[in-house]
């Protein structure tokens, strides 16, 4: 059988990869009409909402690879031969945080609709995890009212009695 001919719509992008060009797009009325255009290949560019700088490099290598993916948590291992983007094609939510070799870093909105986060050359760790504020604080509400609750417990057991 012959090679087949492939249009734009049967290409996908993987899941995660790395690209070593971004570009900083704030409308994003003009992200989704770039994003339109037949010139723009999401496998080596990335429109970003906030500026980066990443060197230029012409002989760019990277391998992205997920390495566990759970409903509340990613984890992928990169290894990139300059410093690049690290696109993560996931729905962008605010709740989420990106950590790298360990460390929190700031997770950006990639071609309006996916997670990215900017990883240095070389082999590194990457796990993107659901951590909202709203969970944190509720939790911290909980404690509190179960600590207040068993202290009007133990000092008036009669409020309690049946």
């Amino acid at each position: 059988m012959g090679r087949r001919n492939s249009t734009p719509c049967e290409e996908v992008a993987p899941r995660a990869y790395a690209v070593p060009l971004a570009y900083y797009e704030a409308e994003p009325k003009q992200t989704i009409m770039k994003l339109a255009t037949q010139e723009f290949d999401p496998t080596q560019v990335v429109l970003l909402d906030e500026p980066v700088d990443l060197p230029e490099r012409r002989d760019f290598v990277a391998t992205a690879r997920i390495l566990s993916y759970k409903n509340q948590q990613v984890s992928l291992l990169a290894v990139l031969n300059a410093p690049a983007v690290l696109v993560l094609t996931d729905a962008f939510a605010p709740g989420s945080k990106a950590y790298v070799n360990g460390s929190e870093r700031r997770i950006q909105r990639a071609n309006y609709f996916f997670r990215a986060v900017l990883l240095p050359a070389g082999r590194s760790r990457i796990c993107f995890r659901y951590e909202p504020d709203s969970l944190r604080r509720g939790i911290i509400v909980t404690i509190v009212s179960a600590s207040l609750l068993a202290g009007i417990a133990v000092a008036r057991p009669s409020v309690f009695a049946l």
